[in-house]
């Protein structure tokens, strides 16, 4: 019979309906309106997937592609692949851009987010709170000081991100770090009284010393130096470093303590210097080894065992009781440019050098004005300038007013010394212009000799046997107070293409053979440009005037490696424009 006759829904054979009902009246519930296959808490004929608790009805839609909510259709957003790159709508973050997807490459700086992973690039993120990123060209991310506007410090960092680092602070070397905060060059300024010394540029040590030590401990190859007056002695020791007056000799001084040399470069130190400052007050060194007769060397500058370079200062009133009152140059491959050297004194009994002293040298003396320098003693030699056993090149100097106790007032030339003495002017030395002695054969060329008080170029013959046996070529000796050249020896020494003229007590004296007439040797006034003979060079002009017997009448001497005049011009030239470059005489080459 019918087990519910109120429900028309229920009858024997009645089909089963999910309605949880014996609608068949056969007493037993069908099985599919009991069973919770997936306990999701709805069963089989209810759920349009009861092996699966996340799909039943009112599920939420989850984009699985799926009917998770069994309305019998899955929803538009998860079967929507708008733009084509193989991600539908749900899974797409950007489902109109084939190029934003899960697991695309991230870009940066674009805004977007490429692989929809929620995050955008690292550098589309201001991780130091600047409200810069690096997109917007933050050039550290890590520090909020530092970002595109900032004010940039002397600090050594690109604090306003401009790809440049302290732009409009000094850098005087150039080197592209800002004096402010660079360890080279290293400053000194005597007027530094505040107590703060670094050697930067804000804050300079008040002593040279000081300096060159920071320089050493720095491997600064520059220090720079404040006008004013340093009284203090200065030792290189080891430190290869260039100490440069920022103003020059005329307002920047090193004052000598009396006690030494003012300037000691005797470290074996490559690269080191000395430039633009007036030396004066010191009484030099000691002996190294040199003599070894307890004398003290080098009262200016003293230099040893370096190639150092001394340039544009005014060595003036130093003295020494051995060689070299000026600077005295000691087995070095130095460079000594440019210097005024002056009023200086050596007082050694004999070899002294009053203004420069060489001693087994091979260094460039060049383009100095040694004036007024005295070498004193028993039998002190080369007031100018002394070079022994040296092998110097030394050219374009102007030596005048020097004087010596015995030999060689302008220049001495002695010692078993080779040296290339070229284009150099000597005038108005106090007795001898220039000297050869002791077993010299130094290549003397070019040179003009003028005014000297007694003669103009002497060959010296010392102690019986040791005989000079230089290589004279090109010179000018001339109106020098006794002869033009002056020969002790009677040996045998070249003498070529040489103006031996108008010497008050004859033009050869001595042993000098007259060799006017040969091997090239002229007899002619020179006719330079302008020659006063008052004592006074400053007056002179030593150039060749038009005419001159001198021009192109010199011997090719490109062997020994002279190639420039006094003034620096080229030789040889076609001074007398015949079309032929052939070498002037004398120390100048007319063009």
């Amino acid at each position: 019979g019918d087990c519910d006759d109120a429900n028309a829904d229920t009858y024997p054979t009645a089909p089963e309906l999910c309605d949880g009902l014996d609608n068949n009246c056969n007493g037993i519930p069908a099985l599919q309106e009991t069973l919770d296959g997936d306990n999701d808490g709805f069963v089989y004929c209810e759920d349009c997937d009861d092996l699966d608790d996340a799909t039943y009805p009112g599920a939420a839609e989850l984009c699985d592609g799926l009917d998770n909510d069994c309305d019998g259709a899955v929803p538009l957003d998860e079967t929507d692949d708008g733009d084509g790159d193989g991600y539908v709508q749900c899974e797409d973050c950007d489902n109109a851009d084939g190029a934003i997807h899960p697991g695309a490459v991230e870009v940066a700086c674009d805004g977007l987010d490429n692989d929809c992973d929620g995050v955008l690039h690292p550098e589309e993120v201001d991780d130091d709170g600047d409200t810069f990123t690096e997109c917007e060209d933050d050039c550290d991310d890590t520090d909020g000081a530092i970002y595109p506007g900032a004010f940039e410090e002397c600090d050594g960092v690109d604090n306003n991100c401009v790809d440049d680092v302290d732009e409009g602070y000094d850098d005087y070397d150039g080197d592209g770090t800002a004096d402010c905060v660079d360890p080279c060059p290293v400053f000194a300024d005597v007027a530094n009284i505040s107590g703060v010394e670094d050697g930067t540029f804000d804050h300079p040590f008040d002593t040279i010393q000081e300096a060159v030590d920071q320089a050493g401990v720095a491997t600064c190859d520059s220090v720079l130096v404040y006008a004013g007056t340093y009284d203090e002695d200065v030792d290189f020791g080891a430190v290869g470093t260039v100490v440069e007056s920022l103003d020059g000799p005329s307002t920047t001084t090193i004052q000598g303590t009396g006690t030494d040399a003012v300037v000691t470069l005797t470290g074996g130190q490559a690269g080191a210097g000395i430039v633009g400052f007036t030396i004066t007050g010191g009484i030099g060194g000691a002996d190294l080894g040199w003599d070894n007769e307890g004398f003290v060397y080098g009262g200016g500058v003293l230099v040893a065992y370096t190639d150092a370079l001394v340039q544009g200062n005014v060595i003036t009133s130093n003295a020494v009781s051995g060689r070299g009152g000026g600077i005295f140059v000691y087995d070095a491959a130095a460079e000594i440019l440019d210097n005024e050297v002056s009023y200086n004194n050596a007082n050694r009994h004999n070899n002294s050098g009053g203004g420069i002293a060489a001693m087994n040298s091979s260094s460039v003396i060049e383009g100095n004005f040694i004036t007024e320098n005295t070498a004193d003693g028993t039998s002190g030699d080369g007031g100018g300038l002394l070079l022994e056993a040296s092998f110097d090149h030394v050219r374009a100097n102007l030596v005048t007013f020097n004087w010596a106790v015995d030999n060689g007032d302008g220049v001495r030339l002695s010692g078993d010394s080779a040296c290339l003495f070229e284009g150099n002017w000597v005038q108005d030395n106090y007795g001898h212009g220039v000297m050869s002695s002791h077993n010299n054969t130094s290549a003397i060329i070019n040179n003009t000799m003028v005014g000297n008080d007694t003669v103009g170029f002497y060959v010296f013959i010392c102690c019986g046997s040791e005989y000079a046996l230089p290589t004279v070529t090109n010179n000018i000796m001339a109106f020098n107070g006794t002869y033009g050249v002056y020969d002790n020896s009677g040996i045998d020494f070249t003498f070529s293409y040489n103006d031996v003229y108008g010497n008050a007590s004859g033009n050869y004296g001595g042993y000098a053979v007259d060799l006017t007439g040969l091997v090239g040797n002229l007899s002619s006034d020179p006719t330079f440009t302008a020659f006063t003979d008052d004592g006074d060079p400053t007056n002179d002009d030593l150039r060749l005037a038009a005419g001159s017997p001198c021009l192109d009448e010199g011997a090719s001497v490109q062997i020994f490696g002279v190639d420039q005049d006094y003034d620096g011009n080229s030789r040889p030239a076609d001074g007398d424009g015949d079309g032929t470059s052939r070498y002037d005489m004398g120390a100048f080459e007319v063009q």
